[in-house]
């Protein structure tokens, strides 16, 4: 199979079609009508299967059945009809997300049976840190971070502005403290930046943070993602994050406070005047 192909068949797997069906779909495509035993010569598939791969492709609306003077025959219907399939994945994810609220507090039921225990988590890669990091919404009332870069440096671009999204729409603070005296402009969630962070910067020489690390609810977080070591670990604990967040507020109130110069997060070191 060329490497052409192999392409068109990932991205008709987008589409619900799987490695065989994608491939019937594209030689009746590209040859136009063909009978079941062709296909099935063609592409070396048994003709029970081509059938049934067939049925599927009709219900999509992507193949349609003729009479022809041979007997029956397959055609494509129209390729834009991937449209449609479009379309209703859509409808399905908003059905998803609608029925989310219901769900999270059923399972938020069955989880707090178990509340009383410690639990950890480890994650490891870019998919694990960014686990971790959508699991940061879900802080209440208040989100503590030393913060060893701008996330956006780490990150997906677009992915860490949902994340920020996410915080205004659940009302959660963040209080940050950095090494870094400056910090570049990093988004254009402008709410954020009004209403729902403080940022504020420790000297390294009196803590030097190497560990990116978040406090919130009954949770301690902490990551790395520097070099060949890309992991993190939760740990659920109501005393350890007391303990943390005791931590946190006695360094916060050492740290010196930091100015937010525009609507994109531009910051530096608050003046003394």
């Amino acid at each position: 199979m060329s490497i052409e192909m192999n392409k068109y068949i990932r991205l008709l797997s987008k589409f619900g079609l799987g490695k065989d069906s994608s491939r019937i779909f594209l030689l009746l495509l590209s040859k136009g009508e063909k009978t079941a035993l062709q296909i099935a010569r063609e592409l070396q598939l048994g003709r029970t299967k081509v059938y049934r791969l067939i049925d599927r492709l009709i219900s999509k609306g992507l193949v349609n059945e003729v009479m022809g003077v041979r007997g029956k025959r397959f055609v494509v219907d129209s390729y834009e009809n991937l449209k449609l399939i479009a379309i209703e994945k859509e409808a399905e994810a908003e059905e998803l997300k609608s029925t989310l609220p219901k769900i999270f507090e059923i399972l938020s039921y069955i989880s707090a049976k178990d509340s009383k225990h410690s639990k950890v988590y480890y994650y490891s890669g870019m998919k694990g840190l960014k686990q971790m990091c959508w699991n940061s919404t879900k802080a209440k009332g208040e989100l503590r971070i030393f913060e060893i870069e701008e996330m956006a440096d780490v990150f997906n671009y677009g992915f860490y502005e949902k994340v920020r999204l996410e915080f205004v729409k659940r009302n959660i603070h963040i209080k940050q403290i950095f090494n870094e005296r400056k910090l570049e402009p990093f988004t254009n969630v402008r709410e954020l930046l009004k209403s729902h962070v403080e940022f504020r910067y420790i000297d390294p020489k009196q803590l030097d943070m190497g560990f990116e690390i978040l406090i919130y609810n009954d949770t301690f977080g902490m990551y790395n993602y520097e070099g060949d070591e890309i992991f993190g670990v939760e740990i659920e604990n109501p005393r350890l994050a007391k303990m943390q967040k005791q931590i946190f507020d006695f360094l916060w109130m050492h740290a010196k406070p930091m100015e937010i110069l525009d609507e994109h997060g531009t910051s530096k070191l608050r003046s003394n005047k």
